[in-house]
């Protein structure tokens, strides 16, 4: 029986960060230069929609783009402050507006790419390739990896415990200076936490200029206004009266441990936070994602089964443990947080939440954590 052939080599479902930086992977390996490649938007991506920071050791791909870098980090709680250099890391600040017309201008001058603004519908692997049904039309490719994908089953708790990390940003500038704009606060407990998981996150940008988001992992969303209150109050007592807010961001990422690869077909793959790509116990998603794409890249050039591609490993492990922890004890993020950035190393802190420790060095971690409280969860889990 003859295999019917395709419409596309590849699809990609999706033009925010994970389909761009997949279609930017491709875009740079020779392997792929005879493919036929479409990327698949409802939208027109093409402003600041999205801020994304991550931290990297060394030069990165999107440096050129970079609204701000950072070598110095604080962090700060009722438990004390900590300052510390970020070496070898720099944590950097990238807006989405130039990240996508910088993709897209690559993509739209290389032959056998095409977009289309079109909004996805339905996806199906038949097994010998995959129908996409759009608003318009229907097309099949070869393979095809999603970054659409209903997350809605995830808020199932019964399993896998479900945090959103949910916030409200404001870009401000302040009428006099008052950021510090060679550091970055990655986390101020000292905000009223009313029983959840609640910081204040700072990136100045300039002395009088700083996004700062107030942000929560829970397991509830609050009253817009609730948000945007906390950041006027967190002003108020800096000191700061007069400042106008240029512009304003709102998201809200899913931290769950579910196996989303396990859903992956033959032909189909999710990707980005539809794939579990999210770091799911910190909500970094971006360079996570570019780690990701590398290996999708090279296990596309050597498999074709995209069933075999994730294999779960001790990190996942560790992140539903304390998904646990905190689904169960939302009120102790203060307390954990603190216990591993001001009695541990916070650069090898970093390695952990990129999965790049050894274990002796997870250890001086994990011996600084309530272990009553994660052995409980540990047990739970492995039972």
């Amino acid at each position: 029986m003859n295999t019917p052939t395709a419409d596309f080599d590849l699809v990609i479902l999706g033009a925010g960060a994970s389909g761009l930086l997949l279609a930017d992977a491709l875009l740079a390996d020779g392997c792929f230069d005879d493919h036929r490649i479409l990327l698949v938007d409802q939208a027109n991506k093409n402003t600041n929609d999205r801020t994304w920071c991550y931290w990297e050791a060394g030069q990165g791909a999107y440096d050129h783009l970079l609204l701000k870098e950072w070598d110095k980090a604080v962090f700060k709680s009722a438990s004390g402050e900590r300052e510390f250099a970020l070496n070898p890391y720099t944590y950097k600040m990238l807006r989405s507006a130039p990240f996508y017309e910088d993709v897209h201008r690559r993509l739209s001058e290389k032959k056998g790419f095409e977009l289309l603004q079109e909004k996805v519908v339905a996806v199906e692997d038949t097994g010998e390739l995959v129908k996409i049904t759009l608003s318009q039309r229907e097309i099949t490719a070869a393979k095809c990896c999603s970054s659409v994908r209903d997350l809605d089953f995830l808020h199932d708790r019964r399993k896998y415990p479900l945090i959103q990390q949910h916030f409200v940003g404001w870009f401000v500038e302040t009428e006099r200076p008052v950021f510090d704009e060679n550091r970055v606060t990655l986390m101020d407990f000292s905000v009223p936490q009313d029983g959840n998981t609640r910081f204040m996150y700072i990136l100045p940008e300039r002395p009088n200029r700083a996004l700062l988001e107030y942000t929560l992992f829970s397991a509830d969303l609050l009253p817009e206004a609730e948000y945007e209150q906390a950041i006027a109050a967190y002003l108020s007592k800096m000191g700061v009266s007069k400042y106008r807010i240029v512009e304003k961001e709102a998201g809200n990422i899913p931290m769950s441990a579910f196996p989303l690869h396990l859903k992956n077909t033959k032909n189909l793959i999710y990707i980005g936070t539809a794939g579990g790509w999210t770091k799911a116990s910190t909500g970094y998603t971006f360079h996570n994602s570019m780690v990701k794409v590398k290996e999708l890249v090279h296990f596309m050039k050597t498999k074709s089964d995209f069933r075999m591609f994730k294999t779960q490993d001790r990190f996942d492990f560790y992140d539903r443990v304390f998904l646990e922890v905190l689904y169960h004890h939302n009120e102790m993020g203060a307390e954990i947080f603190s216990r591993m950035f001001l009695k541990s190393d916070p650069v090898n802190n970093f390695r952990f939440l990129d999965n790049q420790t050894r274990f002796t060095q997870e250890l001086s971690i994990l011996q600084v954590m309530p272990k009553a409280l994660f052995l409980k969860y540990a047990i739970k889990i492995l039972v």
